[in-house]
């Protein structure tokens, strides 16, 4: 029977971002924080070791997905009242995350859990709350610093826009306005906050807006046997979002709780909001007229005016550019042009 072996609660930990002496400074942290700050561990008595911990990994990230992707359709199902149903259907992720963090507490394996801070305070502790402007940088950099963040703008912008638009689709029959340019206005001066504080900057997230649209979604109660609910539009509020960020604020308070969630817990919540979120999305319709016959696509108005092969050549073009955005966000290494310590202005 194999036993884990009992190893100290602080470890050296080497961090990857670099102070002004240009070296990586070494601290005494715990190991959950030093891998949470993307950090090395330096002493091998640190270095934990758990048997079968990726094996339950994979187990609860794909048990995860599954399990919510069958409890958000059980909407569906001849199983008990429709009002159980749709409780079921609306909290399949929350019953989820409870079942599999259980089945994770019982089984007793050290699956990585969520690392959550014990107090407010930046995560560098090389560094304050207020970034100086320049950190040591000649004062000249300040003016080189204008076409970065012109591309920065630009990605701001577009970011927020495409999310924007994507949620004020006629689709969804939303009757009150899209209000983009007074979402540019307070995430502009949100930004200009974040930035000197040395928070991380932010925008409209498309996954967790797409998911938030679905969830107040409004479908027909009375359908034939075996006919989908027709949609009739979206319940638009202003207390859901109040709602969710006042519950965010008050996780605080939950950190012994949200500490025990297994990591590939999280990653199955991921992949789910990932692939719900895809549903209703051209661009990944177009993918799918690839590997669909002609007599057996869709009736949609692009396919009545578009040639099929102009198509395939967009969505082609389109893909490209995508995956050299993700390329260029997976290797951080070419930013280094900036004239600017940016990874203390990323560290919070």
């Amino acid at each position: 029977m194999e036993m884990d072996v009992e190893i100290d609660k602080f470890c050296n930990c080497s961090l990857d971002f670099r102070d002004e002496n240009n070296t990586g400074p070494i601290l005494n942290l715990e190991y959950e924080e030093c891998h949470y700050l993307n950090g090395t561990i330096v002493d091998d008595h640190c270095k934990k070791y758990y048997p079968d911990i990726f094996l339950l990994s994979v187990l609860l990230f794909f048990a995860t997905f599954l399990i919510s992707i069958t409890l958000k359709n059980f909407k569906s199902a001849s199983f008990f009242p429709a009002k159980v149903r749709a409780f079921i259907s609306d909290f399949a992720v929350i019953i989820t995350i409870m079942l599999m963090t259980l089945i994770d507490f019982l089984i007793g394996i050290g699956t990585p859990k969520l690392w959550v801070p014990e107090e407010l305070k930046p995560t560098s502790p090389t560094r304050g709350w207020i970034i100086p402007p320049f950190n040591g940088n000649p004062w000249w950099t300040s003016l080189l610093a204008f076409l970065p963040a012109l591309l920065a703008c630009i990605l701001i912008f577009m970011d927020q826009q495409i999310t924007s638009v994507i949620i004020n689709r006629k689709e969804h029959r939303l009757k009150k306005g899209g209000g983009y340019h007074l979402d540019l206005f307070v995430l502009s001066i949100l930004i200009v906050i974040n930035s000197i504080m040395g928070l991380p900057w932010f925008v409209a997230a498309t996954v967790l807006s797409i998911n938030h649209v679905n969830s107040l979604k409004i479908e027909s109660e009375c359908a034939a046997p075996g006919e989908k609910p027709q949609f009739l539009g979206v319940r638009e509020n202003r207390v859901t979002h109040l709602l969710i960020f006042l519950f965010i604020g008050l996780s605080v308070f939950m950190t012994p709780l949200l500490s025990r969630i297994p990591m590939g817990v999280l990653y199955g919540v991921f992949m789910y909001m990932g692939i719900t979120a895809l549903q209703g999305i051209q661009f990944f319709e177009r993918i799918l007229l690839i590997f669909i016959p002609a007599k057996y696509q869709p009736d949609r108005a692009f396919l009545r005016k578009i040639p099929l092969k102009r198509i395939h050549f967009i969505h082609c073009d389109s893909t490209s550019v995508s995956w050299s955005a993700l390329g260029g966000k997976k290797f951080p290494s070419n930013l280094d042009f900036i004239p600017f310590d940016g990874k203390d202005e990323i560290l919070c």
